[in-house]
Order: C-alpha cells, then structure tokens, then sequence
C-alpha cells in the first residue's frame, strides 16, 4: 500500500509539473522578461532536474538568456548551475523514448542550446567573472562540460569547450595558489577527468604536472574514496 501510494504521488506531482509548466508558455514573452535572467535560469534548472526534455518554453528561456542585457548580468555561480542544467537536459533527451518535436532542431542538432552553452563558457572564461568564481563554482561548470563532451552535446563546439576547460583548470590552480586552500579529492577527480577530456597529447602542459603536486602536496589520493580514485584511474586509462 506504500508503495502505490508513492506511486500515486509521483504520478500527481508529474502531471503538475506539466500543468505548471504548458501554463508558464502560455505567457508573452514580456511576461518571462520580468523574472530575470537568474530566476528564469533557477526555472530551467529545475526543469531539468525534473527530467524534461526541451520544449517551447525552454527555447524561449534560451532565447531571453541569451540576450547581451541578460547573459551579461549571471554571475559565474549561476553560469556554472546553468552549464550543469544544460548537460542534465541533453542528457534527458537522449533518454527520451519518443522523437522531440522542435522546428528549430536539425537532425537532432539544437542551435539554440548550443548557443547558449558557448555563451555561458565564454563568459565564464572572463577574468573578471572566473575571479569571482569559487573552486566549487569552477568544477561545477567543469563536471558539467566534460558531462556534455562525453554524451555528444558538444558537437561543433569542441574548440570553445577544450579552452574553457583549460582556462578553468588555470583559473582553480591559481586560486590554490593564492588562497592556500586544499583541493578536496570530488575537485581534484573532477579536475584529472577534465584535463584528460580536454588535453592535447601531441602538446606539452604543465596544467597535469601541477595537478600531481597538488594531488602530493595535499594527500589527495590519500583522503579519496573508491570511486574518486576509480574516476582518476579512468581518467588517465582513457589518454594509453
């Protein structure tokens, strides 16, 4: 009988969620413009997590954040929670049983949500923004970006994703180096699985060697658990 009535719920608050959210596209676009770009973000984030696919009301969300006035107002931590919902919603839609129905979608390609990804690794790049960025901030948008390389959301925007992801990795090291903070061994598995993803093994980077005085210097391997050094291991197994 508990189970049914888990059951039952789940089914209730599913059919809410898709009530609230047929009724939040049937707003003008005016409407959604006074929410703001944070709030309107917080909305595609929860989306996300709820486990839809792209719909109406996400394109026109990508629409409103994609405008200079409002990309140019996220500060990095929302930037970051908004690359991690991007790559839970491509993920969601490679889960999705049924064809999605989208005009602007092109052989399953959405240029809208590739455009929105490019803008928020680009503006996460910038030094002021980077610089007000936590560690958390950085391998949150890290995670994220490796996420979406591996499941193919990244298609065409290879280049852009292999600069943010090394731009990021200087960016957290340096904060080490200022601050004298410790990488905790989720960070510094996040950190390898990046650097592995991005790198170039035909060039040489010192991004690796820094990374194995920080993993040394702060006995990371050490305080790991069996998955963080499983995810490390995997990580430089995937560059033989």
């Amino acid at each position: 009988a508990d189970a049914s009535d888990c059951e039952n719920l789940t089914v209730v608050l599913d059919n809410l969620v898709d009530s609230a959210i047929e009724m939040l596209s049937r707003h003008d676009a005016s409407d959604l413009r006074q929410l703001g770009p944070i709030r309107l973000l917080q909305c595609l984030q929860a989306m996300a997590r709820l486990g839809t696919v792209e719909s109406p009301l996400h394109f026109r969300i990508y629409a409103h954040l994609l405008k200079p006035n409002s990309s140019s107002r996220i500060p990095a931590k929302y930037l970051a929670h908004g690359l991690d919902a991007l790559a839970t919603v491509v993920n969601n839609r490679a889960g999705y049983s049924e064809p999605l129905d989208n005009d602007a979608a092109d052989n399953g390609s959405f240029p809208e949500t590739k455009l929105l990804l490019r803008a928020f690794m680009r503006r996460l790049r910038k030094q002021k923004v980077r610089e007000e960025a936590t560690i958390d901030d950085l391998c949150r948008a890290l995670l994220a970006t490796d996420d979406l390389w591996h499941s193919g959301g990244l298609k065409e925007l290879e280049d852009e994703a292999a600069i943010f992801g090394f731009t990021a990795l200087q960016a957290i090291l340096q904060k080490k180096r200022d601050n004298g903070v410790q990488i905790h061994p989720g960070q510094m598995a996040t950190m390898v699985s990046a650097w592995a993803t991005f790198t170039n093994t035909e060039k040489k980077d010192t991004v690796i060697d820094e990374l194995l005085f920080v993993c040394i210097d702060d006995c990371v391997l050490e305080r790991s658990s069996i998955l963080e050094l499983e995810r490390i291991i995997s990580s430089i197994q995937q560059l033989q």
